[in-house]
């Protein structure tokens, strides 16, 4: 099952790969291979009345099973379509650019980079033909790649192993190298090197001395400069504590202006101040006592007028008062009086009977009554004003007290305020004459204090200073001296530097040349190892023989470019022999099966997205043949780009139009004139204005420049619309003249489209496997014996791929043991390749102790990444050895069990990983070894009876086996008296001498007794004398 070939014709009449559908339909084209043949052709293809542009390119990459390009193929082609049913197009140009990967027709070969497509009747189109090149830069934007995985085959990076630990070794063996040449180079000029750092050592010693004699004079230096130090310290701290002490004292008493001035000065002035605060005292106190007099005198005044007017209405209201109490007193007693007569008035009318004097009565009654009330308000008036007489005395004479106490209080108050402020003032004055007589001392103390003691340490700081020149001189003569000594051993330090130098250049240049050289044995131990950066290579792909393999297809799909691809399609094609299709992706819209080709549809693919497509299927090969892994072939369309690069500037073309100046002179301004441009579009075609330029006839002034190039598409103007520019005006006796420019141009849509074809040749399918044999040289082996055997295994590649290396583990158990001597294997191809290089055997554990197994690994070309092909298709490699057996018992089972892993290259290229299959040799097919119980069960019996005549006897020896074997040549021998001689026997023998005295040993010899059997053997003796044979005598001889 495969893909039709398609032809260049049918793949640029169709457009598309024919499994995907029926071709394109396409318009007729005209070849340009020539001016002559540029010709116009009415199409029907659209309805708008527009310009169209419709570019589109074909590719066909053909790719091998290794992702390299193996055939491009690119066409492209541009139809110019006018589809406006009236109206023509004339002088049309189709600007253009990047034409690098185009070849060179006619059509793109102008230096002004333009073609002039010439005139367009309604409804025609003309097309462009071209061929493009196959250049690197021509890039298939959407990346392919196919990944195999079969399930039955398992995967180990033995390459990067090998590498890592051949680099390991290598890395090792460098090291020790540099080493050596670092001791070699070190010997090479350390002697030169310590020649001169003994001179330099014994200039040291020197320096030292210097330095030395340097040290007492700095010590002595320093101890000088220390002790001018500590003067000047002290000094400092002698004025310090002058300063603050200065300060401590006399900031009490003066101002923090005042504290730096001279301390003499403050003296004097301190002394003259201390005399006229003591003058001022007694003044003080004589002014004083002139203010108390004067103010007692004021608040005397002030107080007594007060007093003696308040004295005297205290005695007018006592007056009153008196005259008040003897009202009261008459009208109290008037009031009783009438009381008593309203009484006896109220008893006497009580006891009247008589109308006329009850009324009477009664009249004099309430006459008495009013009286009586009359007297109580006088007596309850004159009593109110006795109360208020008092309670106004009362008040007179508290005020009069008050006065008085007002008078001391104020008289006490200013007089202690008085004396309170003369005391404050004096004691003010006091303060000012102790704070004086404080700072006097102060100032005093100070100037006796530190005076002399400065004076003594500045004389001192003097001496010191001198000593410290005459040591600085001494100093510097021995540092002359020193610079000298310096000077000597920094030359000899430049040379023992430079020598440094060469022994290191000399270290590096052997270095770097070991490092090359190490480079380049990495190199060969990297040897068939590629980068693969930039290039996916496939892997190399293997099925088990006559086995189920589960494989797993993915097929990964990535736009890879910056724009939107669309209609997707991806075929893959399976050979009969596959089954059990399924697939999975989220990105698939529609799957096509026909036969056994899947077809998948994607809808599109975003810039930078991925799709992946995965097949699962089975194949169970049972032809040692190749199998192809699928051709795949993948279609899409790319829009809005042409892969090839080609660009279109603009179509510029004319259509009806009609452009016009409106001039017209003003009716109230003769000679003036108001000027228009204006532009019609009489097509059914859309134009668009560039610019519009107006100069008077001279070309002198500019009356209109307009330029609509600012706007992508310019100033579009529709079907029949007018364009009217802004109006200007001029002045001109005559009609004025202009000179104008337009340029404009018809409009065109544009339509860019790649179809891409991609072709991904198939891979294959190797057939993996493995015969396998294994022998011993013997079958049986006795017990609780010891053996010599030996083992030979066979193991053929009857696959159709080489195989790259072996494992081989076999499994010697206890009561045997492995070979001691690994030189005693031999392993041979049956080619007769040399591989004992290629040979790693490991016996586990490495030792002779037969109560425990032994494991036998046997590696086989897994050291080296090359040779990568140790066992060709059809080749065997045939492995011996000996083993021993150590008193095996028969009461156990023995099993040799073998385990063999074949390692296959998963890349041709880059063997860094392997696939690998590991079996185990089935216990049918693994070589029978039994033991042997062989074990000899004889019984041996003696019986002796009367003979034939009277002095016989008869001797019958009975033999038994009772073992499982045949026992073979039986010896027997009997002891007999010397005294006596054999008559006759039934079988032959021999009579021998005996270690026991006075008798004779006869031998019987007997050939074979089979299992189970049992032989008599039967002898007659007598004696050989008078003496008589009795059995006793007989009886007492052995039997062996």
């Amino acid at each position: 099952m495969g893909f039709k070939r398609v032809s260049k014709e049918e793949l640029e009449q169709s457009k598309a790969p024919p499994f995907l559908g029926p071709p394109l339909q396409t318009t007729e084209r005209l070849e340009l291979l020539g001016k002559e043949s540029l010709k116009s052709k009415k199409q029907f293809t659209h309805k708008e009345s527009n310009i169209f542009l419709l570019a589109q390119e074909n590719f066909k990459f053909e790719y091998t099973k290794n992702g390299a390009l193996d055939n491009f193929e690119g066409i492209g082609d541009i139809t110019i379509v006018n589809n406006s049913e009236k109206n023509r197009i004339w002088d049309v140009n189709l600007s253009y650019s990047g034409t690098e990967n185009i070849f060179e027709y006619y059509t793109f070969i102008n230096e002004d980079k333009k073609t002039n497509l010439g005139n367009f009747e309604p409804q025609t189109n003309k097309n462009l033909d071209y061929k493009i090149k196959d250049t690197k830069n021509i890039i298939n934007p959407i990346k392919i790649f196919e990944k195999i995985t079969v399930s039955n085959l398992n995967k180990e990076n033995l390459g990067t192993k090998i590498k890592k630990r051949k680099i390991r070794k290598l890395e090792k063996e460098i090291q020790k190298k540099k080493e050596k040449t670092k001791v070699q180079i070190e010997e090479k000029y350390g002697k030169k090197i310590k020649s001169l750092q003994s001179e330099i050592k014994n200039k040291d010693n020197d320096i030292d001395k210097v330095l030395e004699t340097l040290s007492k004079h700095t010590k002595k230096k320093n101890q000088l400069q220390k002790d001018i130090n500590t003067l000047k310290k002290v000094i400092n701290n002698l004025k310090k504590e002058k300063k603050e002490e200065k300060y401590e004292i006399l900031e009490r008493y003066l101002k923090k202006e005042d504290l730096n001035r001279n301390i003499n000065e403050l003296l004097e002035e301190t002394k003259q101040k201390l005399e006229s605060l003591k003058s001022k005292i007694p003044e003080i106190k004589k002014n004083y006592s002139n203010k108390q007099k004067m103010i007692k005198n004021e608040i005397e005044e002030k107080y007594n007028q007060k007093i003696t007017q308040a004295n005297k209405e205290v005695e007018k209201r006592e007056d009153e008062l008196a005259r008040a109490y003897k009202k009261e007193e008459e009208w109290t007693k008037k009031e009783d009086r009438l009381e008593n007569v309203v009484g006896k008035i109220e008893d006497r009318l009580k006891s009247l009977e008589d109308k006329f004097k009850i009324k009477k009565a009664e009249t004099e009654l309430k006459e008495k009554e009013g009286q009586y009330k009359k007297a109580e308000e006088k007596a309850d008036k004159f009593a109110d004003k006795v109360k208020s007489l008092k309670k106004s005395i009362k008040n007179l004479k508290k005020d009069i007290k008050s006065y008085k106490k007002n008078k001391n209080k104020e008289l006490d108050s200013q007089l202690e305020n008085l004396t309170d402020e003369e005391e404050n003032k004096i004691e003010e004055y006091m303060d000012k004459i102790d704070k004086n007589k404080g700072l006097l001392k102060g100032i005093q103390n100070i100037i006796e204090k530190y005076e002399e003691d400065l004076k003594e340490y500045r004389e001192k700081l003097k001496e010191h200073q001198v000593k410290l020149l005459d040591t600085g001189k001494e100093i510097e003569n021995w540092m002359e001296k020193k610079e000298e000594i310096r000077l000597k051993i920094n030359g000899l330090q430049d040379e023992v530097e430079r020598l440094e130098k060469l022994k290191e250049k000399e270290l590096k240049k052997e270095i770097s040349r070991i490092k090359k050289k190490k480079e380049k044995r990495e190199q060969r131990i990297l040897d068939g190892y590629d980068d693969m950066i930039g290039e996916k290579l496939r892997d190399n792909y293997y099925l088990l023989f006559n086995t189920q393999n589960m494989l797993n297809y993915s097929i990964n799909i990535e736009n890879d470019s910056e724009n939107k691809v669309k209609e997707v399609k991806l075929a893959k094609q399976f050979s009969d022999e596959f089954s059990d299709f399924k697939y999975e992706s989220s990105s698939v819209s529609d799957v096509n099966i026909n036969k056994n080709t899947i077809i998948f549809s994607i809808p599109s693919l975003d810039p930078g997205e991925k799709a992946e497509i995965t097949i699962h299927t089975s194949i169970k090969p049972i032809e040692r043949k190749i199998i192809g892994t699928g051709n795949i072939q993948l279609s899409y369309i790319y829009e809005n780009r042409l892969i090839s690069g080609l660009k279109f500037e603009e179509l510029n073309g004319y259509s009806h139009a009609m452009h016009a100046m409106k001039i017209k002179e003003k009716e109230t301004a003769p000679n003036k004139w108001t000027c228009q441009m204006i532009f019609k579009n009489n097509s059914d075609i859309n134009m668009k204005l560039n610019s519009i330029l107006v100069l008077d006839k001279e070309k002198r002034n500019k009356y209109l420049d307009l330029d609509f190039n600012s706007d992508k598409d310019g100033k579009l103007v529709k079907p029949q619309e007018t364009f009217f520019s802004e109006k200007w005006e001029v002045e001109d006796k005559n009609e004025p003249k202009f000179y104008r420019k337009l340029n404009y141009s018809i409009t065109h849509k544009t339509e860019k489209k790649s179809l891409m074809n991609l072709n991904l040749e198939e891979s294959i399918f190797e057939i993996i496997d493995l015969s396998v044999e294994k022998k011993f040289t013997k079958s049986k082996i006795k017990s609780y014996e010891g053996s010599d055997l030996s083992c030979t295994l066979t193991l053929k590649n009857t696959g159709t791929i080489p195989i790259k290396g072996m494992v081989v583990k076999e499994i010697i158990p206890k009561d045997f043991l492995p070979p001691q001597d690994l030189s005693s294997f031999s392993i041979a191809t049956s080619s007769g390749k040399d591989i004992a290089d290629k040979v790693q055997i490991e016996i586990l554990p490495d030792d002779q102790d037969a109560s425990s197994s032994h494991e036998i690994s046997i590696r086989v070309n897994l050291e080296n990444i090359k040779p990568l092909e140790l066992i060709n298709v059809n080749e065997n490699i045939k492995i011996t050895y000996p083993f021993k057996a150590i008193k095996p018992d028969h009461t156990k089972e023995y099993n040799f069990p073998l385990n063999f892993t074949s390692y296959y290259p998963k890349e041709k290229k880059s063997p860094e990983d392997f696939y690998y299959i590991s079996g185990t040799l089935p216990a049918q097919k693994l070589p029978n070894l039994d033991v042997i119980h062989q074990r000899r069960n004889l019984l041996i019996a003696k019986e002796i009876f009367p003979g034939r005549n009277v002095d016989e006897f008869a001797i019958s020896l009975i033999v038994n086996n009772s073992s499982n074997i045949e026992i073979t040549d039986i010896k027997i021998d009997d002891t007999l008296p010397n005294s006596i001689e054999v008559v006759s026997s039934n079988k032959e023998y021999n009579i021998l001498d005996s270690d026991l005295e006075r008798a004779d040993t006869i031998s019987f010899t007997i050939e074979s007794i089979l299992p189970f059997q049992e032989e008599e053997i039967r002898y007659y003796v007598r004696s050989k004398g008078d003496e008589t044979l009795d059995q006793e005598k007989l009886e007492s001889y052995l039997l062996t």
